[in-house]
């Protein structure tokens, strides 16, 4: 019997509680500043009147507790990782990385987290201030925005696994049951958008996509719409908040990738691939085939070889007589008590389902 935790269905995002009430669409133009959330209050069966709160949002952000993570990919301070897979993240916590976006869905089902896994070179980073002893986050400061992952492609990197549900994600009321027994089976993870290069040195650090996030994780003024991005192209010297980090390194790239991509295509004489076959005599009463030899082709032949043209009426002739001749069987079938002889046979006459060889025009080639 197959092991059900050997099945793994996946979700592109996920939003619990009161979050699932935004109506805010994730990239639509705003001045909020928060995340607003109207409530309407029923008094008496009479009297009504709508609160309107705010939700908690990166800009409320001050750190991560770090035993939300539960595995990292590379593992810290490895030095010999394979630069062909992307670094990665593991949270307990299904809804985490979703938890404080203040938006909801697009109808292409895509949400962006409201923080993200990048992973950065040693040469890249202009410093690193560590964390201190009154809760300051520690900030990475990034010589070039091009070193970052693109921030309106980020929710292409998020998302829930969920192990031994078969292929297909499990419904609401069976992610509720899950979620509510704290299952180990569901969990979410962030990947780095980024190709690793080999023997380099790396720090992977989680930080906020969001704004409002980056200055709150900074302890400057939060200011600005709630879902500006926390940097874009072309920008340098970006400071970052670091939620949780880790170094590692990468090894030499010989694994299975590198040596394939070690195969270079090489030009190969036309002559590879063919033989002279002599058709001066085929026998069984058939005229010569052509009036020299011809090539012999084989299953491998060489880029752009040109096949050898035989449309000659020594050829036409020899095509004429090996069809009759081929055709001898089934010819005497058909007729009033026909004899069954043995010929050559019609090649792949059982899977193209014919009994004869045609050389008229347009009919399948001999």
């Amino acid at each position: 019997m197959s092991d059900p935790l050997g099945s793994y269905a996946f979700m592109p995002w996920l939003q619990r509680g009161l979050a699932t009430e935004i109506t805010r669409v994730d990239g639509t133009a705003s001045a909020d500043t928060n995340v607003p959330l109207p409530v309407a209050i029923t008094l008496n069966q009479t009297l009504t009147a709508t609160a309107p709160l705010a939700l908690f949002g990166p800009g409320e952000i001050g750190g991560l507790d770090p035993s939300a993570v539960i595995r990292v990919s590379p593992t810290r301070e490895a030095y010999d990782a394979e630069p062909n897979y992307f670094a990665l993240v593991e949270f307990d916590q299904a809804d985490l990385p979703w938890r404080y976006t203040p938006a909801r869905a697009t109808t292409a089902d895509r949400l962006r987290p409201w923080l993200c896994l990048v992973t950065l070179r040693e040469d890249e980073l202009v410093s690193f201030d560590e964390s201190s002893s009154d809760g300051k986050l520690a900030v990475a400061t990034v010589k070039d925005a091009a070193a970052l992952p693109l921030l309106d492609q980020s929710w292409a990197w998020a998302h829930v696994q969920v192990a031994g549900a078969g292929s297909t994600p499990p419904d609401a009321a069976a992610l509720q049951s899950l979620l509510a027994t704290g299952s180990e089976t569901v969990i979410s993870r962030l990947l780095s958008p980024r190709r690793l290069d080999p023997n380099a040195r790396y720090v992977a650090c989680i930080v906020p996509t969001f704004e409002r996030g980056r200055l709150a994780g900074l302890r400057e003024p939060v200011v600005g719409d709630a879902m500006a991005p926390a940097w874009t192209a072309g920008q340098s010297n970006v400071r970052l908040p670091v939620y949780y980090r880790w170094r590692f390194g990468t090894g030499a790239g010989v694994d299975f990738e590198f040596l394939a991509r070690q195969l270079k295509g090489r030009p190969i004489p036309q002559g590879v691939g063919t033989r002279p076959m002599d058709v001066s005599d085929p026998g069984l009463g058939l005229p010569k085939a052509a009036d020299g030899p011809l090539s012999l082709e084989g299953a491998l032949l060489p880029p752009g070889f040109a096949r050898q043209s035989v449309a000659d009426p020594t050829a036409s002739n020899f095509e004429t007589k090996l069809a009759e001749l081929l055709n001898r069987p089934a010819d005497l079938l058909t007729a009033t008590g026909g004899t069954r002889v043995v010929a050559p046979p019609l090649y792949g006459r059982w899977y193209a389902k014919s009994e004869r060889l045609s050389t008229a025009a347009g009919a399948k080639p001999p």
